[in-house]
């Protein structure tokens, strides 16, 4: 037997994914075993006071096996998320105002905030499944260093990947383009050994591929965006020029993207929220 489901689950279930999608999934209560890429729920791990969560598609084994291959080479073990597939959306659904793979992605970044609000963590890493990290840094050192200072600065959410080609500021010779950017930001340096990084403040790019969010920010959003009326960067962006959210925390990035994402230009994909 299945836990009941959680109000935010009874939400999407009466306004946005029908009944029988819905019923198939198991959040919310406990999670069962991870005994093959087809199976819906999550794959579960611990890493200090995070977790690592890996957005995946069922029908998207390939990019898990890859993700998985990465994640286990920089010592990140890490939760696998059975994402909402634009496919399996009922006709009905609202998409006037975005389409419908981007209805389903920001639906599958809202499950993710649902679960933070009932973990014992006290943040999230939010990965897409095609999310490529840089290898050459210490990635659980740096996700720990992250934390503290997301904390220390009422960072909600940090931004720790974003795709360059996408914003338009890349025309621009870079010196213009940092000034244009980083000039009206607050700076927050990041400890040893990460000295070379920097937190911009209230500052979002296009990406929403790899990103930090704490309990707060993801209690706050869990709701927001329904029916979807922006795309999961756009949104983050539109919280980023707010300032302090509701007066109490940041949307921010890091000073250097550290994580890619390999199908950004891909048309097979079905999870990038930029995707028609």
């Amino acid at each position: 037997m299945r836990a009941s489901l959680t109000p935010f689950e009874e939400l999407i279930r009466h306004n946005v994914l029908n009944p029988t999608l819905m019923a198939s999934r198991t959040l919310g209560g406990t999670h069962p075993p991870w005994d093959s890429v087809h199976d819906r729920g999550w794959r579960m791990s611990e890493v200090s006071t995070f977790e690592v969560v890996v957005i995946n598609l069922d029908r998207r084994p390939d990019r898990l096996s890859t993700i998985e291959t990465q994640l286990s080479a920089l010592g990140l073990p890490f939760t696998r998320m059975s994402a909402v597939d634009a496919r399996d959306l009922p006709p009905e659904t609202d998409v006037r105002l975005t389409s419908r793979p981007q209805t389903a992605c920001w639906m599958s970044h809202q499950l993710c905030f649902e679960r933070l609000t009932h973990s014992h963590f006290e943040h999230l890493f939010i990965l897409e499944d095609d999310a490529v990290l840089d290898p050459s840094r210490d990635w659980p050192r740096l996700l720990a260093s992250s934390q503290h200072v997301m904390t220390a600065n009422d960072v909600g959410v940090l931004q720790l990947g974003y795709s360059s080609q996408f914003d338009p500021l890349q025309r621009l010779p870079k010196p213009v383009a940092h000034w244009l950017t980083e000039r009206h930001h607050a700076k927050v340096p990041m400890p040893e050994p990460f000295l070379d990084l920097h937190i911009v403040q209230d500052s979002f790019r296009p990406g929403g591929h790899a990103y930090l969010i704490d309990r707060r920010a993801a209690g706050a959003i869990a709701g927001f965006n329904i029916p979807v009326a922006r795309n999961a960067d756009d949104f983050f962006t539109d919280l980023s020029y707010s300032g302090v959210v509701h007066r109490k925390w940041h949307v921010s990035r890091l000073s250097m993207s550290l994580a890619g994402q390999a199908s950004r230009l891909s048309k097979d994909s079905v999870i990038d929220s930029d995707l028609g």
